[in-house]
């Protein structure tokens, strides 16, 4: 018969080989960017920040150093989005080149129209831009062995969205 110590120790030691309960999932945390006047809903365990750079206001949402969602606006937006795919093209490539793998298609993005472009960066990630009503630019970035282009968490950041 086991004494009231050995009994404890027994159970002490079953309870630490047991193994824990996994996390919950992180809950995703609402940023607003001030200067854009956006705001999405990103995974709690990735940074999302405002960046003002050449000449421009940015929001960043890093998964990763090669994995991340770029969200800009076209300095002078012509209005139709065809015209504006051309004016986005010369901007990015300048300073940022990249190649047009497949063509546009039509999509949807915050309740608005879009275009959906896949790029190649110079770096050999892979990308999705997408040109949105109103001159925005949203552009996700991955590493080149990545198998989907956009991974259902960002598909999530996208998907909440919320443009002015």
């Amino acid at each position: 018969m086991l004494s009231r110590a050995s009994l404890a120790l027994l159970l002490a030691l079953t309870a630490c080989t047991r193994s824990p309960a996994p996390p919950p999932p992180e809950a995703p945390v609402t940023f607003t960017a001030r200067a854009l006047g956006v705001s999405l809903d990103s995974p709690a365990n990735w940074p999302a920040r405002e960046v003002a750079q050449d000449g421009g206001q940015f929001v960043v949402v890093e998964a990763s150093p090669q994995e991340r969602l770029v969200l800009s606006r076209l300095a002078g937006f012509s209005g139709s989005l065809e015209a504006s795919e051309a004016q986005v093209a010369q901007q990015v490539a300048a300073k940022f080149p990249r190649t047009t793998t497949r063509p546009s298609q039509p999509a949807t993005v915050a309740g608005r129209p879009a275009l959906r472009t896949e790029v190649s960066l110079s770096s050999g990630q892979q990308g999705v831009r997408y040109l949105v009503t109103g001159g925005w630019v949203v552009e996700f970035q991955t590493r080149p062995d990545h198998a989907a282009l956009v991974t259902p968490a960002f598909e999530q950041v996208i998907a909440t969205l919320r443009l002015p």
